[in-house]
């Protein structure tokens, strides 16, 4: 290809500054071929990502577009990523971290080619989500496979080859995370004082199953404790898999750990099997232990109710369930 590559240096002979490039693919060099409006191709461009502190940002995604072209990659170990852009043309840039990569940290827009982008990131801020920012979320990912925000990152993690062979432990584990930040909101406002969530967020910030033996969540509010059990399952699975039969073992765990105090168990299903909800309620009467299934659109409903409230309020209204529940299927 010397003869084509002779060909197209005495063509840019005369443009100061411009040097061959190689076109990420076929596609882009016909664009560029058939652009009477663009003379000189794509120029490299060093793009540098720092932290606040100047520390360079290693594995930082990047995605750069303007209206004739589209790039994104990751930073490599000296906070670089390297690629080629139109000099004439002006770029929206969004960044985002190895923390979560679905949610950008930056976005800038009107940037201006230079052969060295230099980018900056600010101090990490926490971001506020509301109650009916995390009830789309679940409404999302009852409906497909994730929400919209995971599903970013997934996408963006596919790009640096991590393998996501089977989504159901991971939408699982979704799940978990957003019934845990729902109570969150509510802990902040003072109604708990205190919601443990027995997941985490791990590599990526991607979110983790709770370990077996353990309840997904527990809630404390005054002298009461709410065992809380969260899944995708659906039908009969919810009691013949780990969920719903496991309730009553949790609490029954969490009563013997904690004998002062009064337990209640909450198990919530983005949609119930009458039988898993018979079983529960025969289970509560023998156990003596008040437990109210509840599905997904009826609980944010009801912890929107108390989202401004107090603790009594929260026991008076699950007291009410629980009773409804009681004389439903009595």
């Amino acid at each position: 290809m010397s003869g084509v590559e002779d060909a197209v240096k005495k063509a840019l002979d005369g443009s100061q500054g411009i040097n061959p490039t190689e076109f990420e693919s076929t596609g882009e060099w016909f664009a560029y071929m058939g652009d009477p409006d663009k003379p000189n191709p794509p120029q490299r461009v060093d793009i540098s990502v720092a932290s606040s502190n100047g520390a360079p940002t290693e594995g930082a995604f990047i995605e750069i577009t303007s209206p004739s072209i589209k790039r994104s990659g990751f930073t490599n170990k000296a906070g670089v990523y390297s690629t080629s852009l139109y000099v004439d043309e002006f770029y929206d840039v969004t960044v985002a971290t190895s923390d979560n990569y679905g949610s950008p940290v930056l976005k800038n827009s009107g940037v201006k080619y230079a052969n060295s982008l230099k980018f900056s990131l600010p101090t990490a801020q926490i971001v506020s989500e509301s109650l009916d920012d995390l009830a789309q979320r679940v409404k999302e990912l009852t409906s497909r496979d994730l929400d919209r925000d995971l599903g970013k990152k997934v996408d963006i993690l596919k790009k640096k080859s991590v393998k996501f062979d089977d989504l159901r432990p991971l939408r699982g584990s979704r799940f978990e995370q957003l019934i845990f930040k729902s109570l969150e909101i509510l802990k902040n406002n003072g109604v708990f004082s205190k919601v443990t969530w027995n997941g985490k967020e791990g590599l990526y910030g991607l979110p983790q199953h709770s370990g077996p033996g353990l309840p997904d969540i527990l809630v404390e509010c005054n002298n009461h404790l709410f065992v809380i059990e969260a899944t995708l399952l659906k039908g009969r699975q919810q009691w013949a898999q780990p969920e719903g039969a496991s309730v009553p073992d949790h609490m029954r765990q969490v009563h013997k750990d904690n004998p002062g105090k009064q337990i209640f168990g909450l198990f919530v299903a983005s949609t119930l099997s009458d039988a898993v909800v018979k079983n529960l309620l025969n289970t509560a009467k023998s156990e003596k232990f008040p437990i109210v299934a509840i599905e997904t659109d009826d609980f944010f409903g009801t912890i929107k109710s108390v989202e401004h409230g107090n603790p009594a309020l929260w026991i008076t209204v699950f007291n009410h369930l629980w009773k409804i529940a009681a004389r439903a299927k009595s």
